[in-house]
């Protein structure tokens, strides 16, 4: 298994029926993340898209759960179509059903109100972040006390200053 990469977590996870079932989630989780991105060949073994070899003692040492807790998430996922589990008496395959549903290729699907061919609110290009010290000098955003500006800029005063100790800061914060 190539280790390097990520999958995608859609947000309809959130709605999904195993959700809330703790066990059940990490190992469809743990199965997402096990699974092959492409077609591979393993061991002898030709894998699909999807795919993954593993043992329930396996799964159990990674998930930090026991056999049975293990055996029962696979169940109540093979019982609702999310994945599918061959056992041999060497090792057990498992495939994540529907797996281009949940790790989409290529481009992203446009979001739900969004017109197609129209610029996402990604754009997967790499963005640039200013320093800290521009952050320092700007206004409070409205909602915010207006005393909170000012005491953020005593503070950035304080800071580029020559004060000997903390005792100093506090007594002028708080005589204004």
């Amino acid at each position: 298994m190539d280790d390097k990469g990520f999958i995608a977590l859609h947000r309809r996870l959130i709605d999904w029926r195993w959700y809330k079932d703790n066990n059940t989630k990490a190992v469809f989780i743990h199965c997402l993340l096990r699974a092959n991105w492409q077609d591979v060949a393993y061991k002898g073994v030709d894998l699909k898209r999807g795919q993954f070899i593993t043992s329930l003692e396996k799964m159990q040492e990674d998930l930090g759960l026991s056999q049975k807790e293990v055996r029962t998430a696979l169940k109540h996922l093979v019982s609702t179509g999310e994945v599918a589990s061959k056992a041999t008496n060497k090792y057990r395959i498992i495939t994540v059903l529907n797996y281009d549903k949940w790790q989409v290729t290529g481009k992203q699907e446009a979001s739900q109100g969004q017109t197609e061919g129209k610029p996402g609110a990604t754009d997967n290009k790499e963005k640039e972040f200013k320093p800290l010290e521009e952050y320092s000098t700007q206004k409070a955003p409205s909602g915010v006390a207006k005393g909170a500006s000012a005491k953020k800029n005593q503070f950035n005063q304080f800071q580029q200053s020559d004060y000997g100790n903390i005792e100093e800061l506090e007594k002028k914060l708080l005589s204004n």
